[in-house]
């Protein structure tokens, strides 16, 4: 997982020995593992989209469940920029232009970073309890939003080799007029950072050991006890 794809020079589509050849369609399926060290908690990998090019849609247009997508976020806590990231910002965007609701990729980078910086602070005031604020009352995008930490970020690790905020988990409940294909089902996103990949392997570990224990966990357990529903997590 650390170690980075080759790519091909700049203009070429570099493709796989086991990747059909274009105009073939992929196969679709799933594996489900268990992982003993998120407590057992059972993990979906899902197969090919059938696209050549970009994104797995991060929502399903016909959920049967609630579903929290993971967002792979950056160090500096806003929501934009380039890969997964980029492609919560385009579809948020997209959502906003199709309800008529004014919103740029700067506004939605700042607000994201000044709300999910806000929740850090008082996460790190409260390690393991599960903080939430307001947010509806000030953002265009999100109507609630919560953060957890297992521990303070820094404190076990050196953030010189993880980077940082790295461990830290939030989950956002998004507005109807931004939540994707309009489905009520769609309605939350999870955001966390990982850790540098070239971090030492103990450091390294700790720290994704705290983010996804949050994520696949506790994050989304304290939140579906508070609030009566369950969440299926999309990573």
């Amino acid at each position: 997982l650390r170690t980075p794809r080759p790519r091909a020079p700049s203009g070429q589509q570099q493709r796989s020995e086991s990747e059909p050849p274009a105009g073939v369609p992929m196969k679709p399926g799933s594996l489900t593992l268990r992982f003993t060290c998120l407590d057992d908690t059972k993990v979906t990998f899902f197969g090919p989209s059938g696209r050549q090019h970009g994104f797995t849609p991060l929502y399903d247009p016909s959920p049967n469940k609630r579903v929290a997508t993971v967002n792979a976020g950056t160090n500096r806590l806003f929501i934009g920029g380039g890969g997964m990231n980029g492609e919560f910002a385009n579809t948020i965007i997209e959502e906003a232009r199709r309800n008529r609701i004014p919103l740029t990729a700067t506004q939605l980078s700042a607000e994201s970073q000044e709300i999910q910086e806000r929740l850090l602070r008082d996460a790190e005031r409260q390690p393991g309890t599960l903080v939430e604020i307001d947010s509806g009352r000030f953002s265009r995008v999100f109507a609630r939003s919560f953060a957890y930490v297992a521990i303070i970020p820094s404190a076990v690790w050196d953030e010189s080799e993880t980077g940082k905020n790295v461990g830290a988990t939030f989950l956002h409940i998004l507005k109807p007029e931004v939540t994707p294909h309009g489905n009520e089902m769609n309605d939350v996103m999870l955001y966390t950072v990982a850790p540098f990949g070239n971090a030492s392997d103990s450091a390294y570990n700790m720290a994704c050991k705290s983010g996804w224990s949050a994520v696949g966990s506790t994050d989304c357990e304290r939140y579906s006890a508070l609030h009566g529903t369950s969440l299926a997590v999309l990573v």
